[in-house]
């Protein structure tokens, strides 16, 4: 199914195997139980399930995720962090003009990496794509 298939780190890519880590082993491997996927473990306002899908640290307090906001061109632009990795969850920029409303953001840029540094900008629909709110919101795969 193509909608399962994503971008590898391998020349060829690598059918049939996978290449990421289930939220479960990233859990084990921070010494963080099965159910705290959406508890604030470190106390930096980030649920542990966030932290999985933007590569931090769910043991180390850093509420920035190492995002970035910009202004190019008269438009707002949201930088942020991607783990690659992170098999089970899907991180979705959106955008919004007055809180309530939110739609999906285009995508301006996306370096590949361990962790992808995605760059998003309003869509092309904006009423005003210079005033607005950023979110980041996880779905599970």
């Amino acid at each position: 199914n193509p909608a399962n298939w994503r971008a590898s780190a391998a020349i060829g890519g690598t059918p049939g195997k996978g290449e990421g880590i289930s939220l479960a082993a990233w859990l084990t491997a921070n010494n963080l139980s099965p159910n705290e996927g959406l508890i604030d473990h470190d106390g930096d306002g980030l649920p542990t399930l966030l932290e999985y899908g933007t590569g931090g640290n769910p043991n180390m307090a850093d509420a920035t995720l190492a995002m970035h906001l910009s202004h190019i061109e008269n438009q707002a632009n949201l930088t942020f962090n991607r783990a690659s990795n992170a098999i089970e969850v899907e991180v979705i920029a959106e955008f919004s003009t007055d809180l309530k409303s939110w739609q999906p953001t285009d995508i301006a840029s996306i370096e590949r990496g361990e962790q992808d540094r995605v760059t998003v900008r309003p869509p092309a629909n904006a009423s005003n794509p210079s005033i607005g709110f950023f979110r980041l919101r996880v779905n599970t795969r």
